[in-house]
């Protein structure tokens, strides 16, 4: 059975339709969409410009890079309950998100195969590879656009 690794919530939609189709689907989501949520998180319960938020996010960060979502989610917790209710939503929030993402939350197995994490370089790369081709005169599309599945 062939196996694919797709980054993103996108492929959800797509995943029931390629296991029908025979090929396994091995969902992630980017790592960095999930940085920026304990960057969210960092900044709620400390002072802007706190050098502790930096060492916060890179010791939960390592956590969830070698597969130990339980103790993120732990902290989380701990940092919420410390707060009053009217500042809570936006760390509540991040653990309903890690929560409800917690099958897509494996970066240790799917490093373990040699799959990326991340997409953000890679759409970067081609955007400009993109930009560079149709930015020649006279370059136009030959093929139809491609149907939605």
């Amino acid at each position: 059975m062939p196996t694919i690794c797709a980054i993103g919530s996108p492929w959800r939609h797509h995943g029931a339709r390629l296991r029908v189709a025979g090929v396994q689907i091995h969902i992630v989501l980017d790592v960095v969409h999930v940085l920026e949520k304990l960057w969210d998180v960092s900044w709620e319960v400390r002072r802007a410009g706190d050098p502790a938020a930096e060492d916060w996010v890179a010791t939960r960060a390592l956590a969830l890079l070698a597969g130990n979502l339980d103790h993120v989610l732990t902290t989380v917790n701990a940092e919420a309950v410390a707060l009053p209710a009217h500042r809570r939503q936006a760390l509540d929030g991040v653990i309903r998100y890690l929560t409800n993402n917690a099958d897509h939350l494996h970066y240790d197995q799917t490093l373990e195969q040699g799959w990326p994490i991340a997409t953000r370089v890679t759409e970067g790369a081609v955007r400009y590879i993109v930009a560079d081709r149709l930015g020649i005169t006279g370059a136009r599309r030959d093929e139809p656009e491609p149907k939605p599945c």
